[in-house]
């Protein structure tokens, strides 16, 4: 990943011009392998959320809309930074309000020894498009 960033306040997210110059950012890394960048803040849109996301990936797509591969990984840095004690913790990120496509990405933290033990995401999904491929 090339970046993981913290916003203060879910308003202070990028918003359409910003994304531009975000996107122009990172397609101008040349050493990383993936231009990714995971953008999160602690002000949600829902008092059932404890994080509100969005992830920028221009080699992908500009953003995406809910991105468990991410929310998994992100894991690592709620446990880096909230102390979480030993047992299990459920939180709930929303991601892709922004671009008209909102979603929630659970996520299950279980600690133990003080190590991340296991790391858990789920949501449901909703079909946006179909197609077939014929060989």
């Amino acid at each position: 990943m090339t970046a993981l960033a913290i916003a203060k306040k879910a308003n202070a997210m990028p918003d359409a011009g910003d994304q531009q110059r975000f996107v122009a950012f990172l397609e101008s890394q040349q050493r990383t392998l993936y231009k990714v960048a995971y953008i999160y803040c602690r002000e949600t849109s829902h008092t059932t959320a404890q994080f509100h996301a969005r992830m920028f990936a221009p080699d992908l797509a500009n953003e995406d809309p809910a991105t468990g591969s991410a929310a998994a990984a992100f894991a690592a840095v709620v446990h880096r930074f909230d102390d979480i004690k030993d047992g299990t913790r459920r939180l709930g990120i929303e991601q892709g309000y922004e671009m008209g496509r909102p979603s929630r990405i659970e996520l299950e933290i279980m600690v133990a020894g003080g190590q991340l033990r296991l790391v858990r995401i789920g949501g449901r999904a909703v079909r946006v498009s179909s197609g077939t491929i014929e060989v």
